[in-house]
């Protein structure tokens, strides 16, 4: 006999009520209608994750076995498709002597710090190359003034609006590149390598939050313009910038898929450089790369007054790919 037939009907009907909210809740997050609910829903699907699990602790512990169980089902398979969306290894790669670079890209927009923490945050990362986006004419002064030293190469994009990016290098480039998806600007920064003509990329993107259908539009045509051009390069690249949207939405693991690229995040990793840990970070900045390199290393930047400035990431190159030389 089922052991559910012996409950009163009332109960019956709120377990199964209970088991079909939990049931979507995760669909949702896997399979996201485009209005703003789901997709704000499915941008803390990690938290969502980890709040299912709370559940089917809570409910094993109220003593209620069909809930226990739809709670953990549902826990592993929105973690296994969380895992499927993020960077697949387990571990980060192995450091060999292959070169490494060291790239981190920031928002200007996210500090709640003085310039002058601000900066020396950012310097105090030590990265080979920085990207730096949303840059108003007062940071853009500030930047080159105090980064100069550190960081002599530069490559521009000014304007009076979100597109306005930096990217920094300590190291000469061959090339630095602006190219377009209709008005709107992407940074592309070429290095040589140490025996071939052919180049590392560093790309460098702003994507507008698409609020509204326009915009949702928009992001959509400029991530298959940046998937098209990575595509054409046909050398190692690593992509940066603020997407404006969660690294397990459908149209990132598109842009992903179309540009085979892979993700420096491994799952839900909510550690910060400072062991500060926060919760209900849902980060849609992002850094990418090519299978000719591997990630190292990938970490969350705070800034002076424990806001979240930016995040870094270490790629070696693969034993089987070019060697590449930036000193």
């Amino acid at each position: 006999m089922d052991i559910f037939d012996t409950k009163p009907r009332r109960e019956r009907l709120l377990t199964n009520l209970i088991t079909i909210v939990l049931t979507f809740g995760v669909l949702f997050c896997i399979y996201t209608p485009n209005y703003h609910i789901f997709n704000w829903w499915a941008k803390y699907a990690p938290q969502v994750a980890i709040g299912y699990w709370g559940l089917g602790l809570l409910f094993l512990a109220i003593k209620s076995p069909r809930l226990t169980l739809v709670a953990f089902v549902n826990c592993a398979f929105l973690c296994l498709n969380l895992k499927n969306m993020s960077n697949k290894a387990m571990v980060p790669a192995k450091v060999t002597t292959e070169p490494i670079i060291k790239v981190a890209q920031f928002n200007l927009n996210a500090s709640n710090s003085s310039h002058f923490e601000t900066i020396n945050a950012i310097k105090k990362v030590g990265a080979d190359v920085i990207s730096v986006q949303e840059v108003s004419f007062d940071w853009s002064l500030d930047l080159k003034d105090s980064l100069s030293n550190s960081y002599p190469y530069s490559c521009k994009l000014d304007g009076l609006d979100i597109y306005s990016m930096r990217l920094y290098s300590k190291y000469p480039f061959a090339s630095c590149d602006t190219f377009y998806c209709d008005d709107i600007p992407n940074l592309v920064l070429g290095f040589k390598t140490q025996y071939s003509n052919a180049k590392v990329y560093i790309v460098a993107s702003y994507i507008a939050p698409p609020l509204f259908s326009s915009a949702y539009q928009r992001m959509q045509k400029q991530l298959d313009s940046l998937a098209s051009y990575i595509l054409l390069l046909k050398s190692p690249v690593i992509t940066v910038g603020d997407y404006n949207i969660h690294g397990s939405s459908y149209e990132i693991q598109q842009f992903r898929r179309k540009a085979n690229l892979n993700a420096s995040r491994r799952g839900y990793r909510p550690d910060r450089d400072n062991g500060y840990i926060s919760f209900l970070e849902a980060p849609t900045d992002h850094i990418f790369y090519t299978s000719q390199l591997n990630c190292i290393n990938f970490q969350t930047i705070s800034g002076p007054h424990e806001e979240r400035l930016g995040i870094q990431g270490s790629y070696q190159f693969s034993k089987d790919s070019m060697i590449v030389s930036l000193k």
